[in-house]
């Protein structure tokens, strides 16, 4: 058996992230991780870079093309405001120790 290579595992990742995406009954927090991760592999499979904000991006974007009545759901507006935070949040509690004394 020969492994299925970077390339390869990138797209069984995908599989399986739309697999359990429809298995969870595609609640709003894991269809945002899956397109995010879908988009992430499939950047990764074909060479790319990403970043996590834009992957955020396109999948606020794909989410509300599906059901742009999302963007009024409280539990859609909460998993992209947490996930926003990541990346952008604030500075470690050290750096802000650090530069009090």
């Amino acid at each position: 058996m020969t492994p299925l290579g970077p390339r390869g595992w990138a797209w069984a990742g995908i599989i399986g992230l739309v697999f359990y995406a429809l298995l969870t009954g595609l609640r709003p927090p894991v269809v945002r991780a899956g397109v995010m991760g879908c988009f992430l592999l499939a950047g990764m499979a074909m060479g790319r870079m990403t970043t996590s904000l834009a992957s955020l991006a396109t999948a606020a974007f794909v989410t509300l093309l599906v059901d742009p009545r999302s963007l009024l759901r409280l539990d859609w507006q909460l998993s992209y405001v947490c996930h926003v935070h990541h990346p952008t949040g604030p500075r470690p509690v050290r750096v802000h120790c650090s530069s009090a004394r």
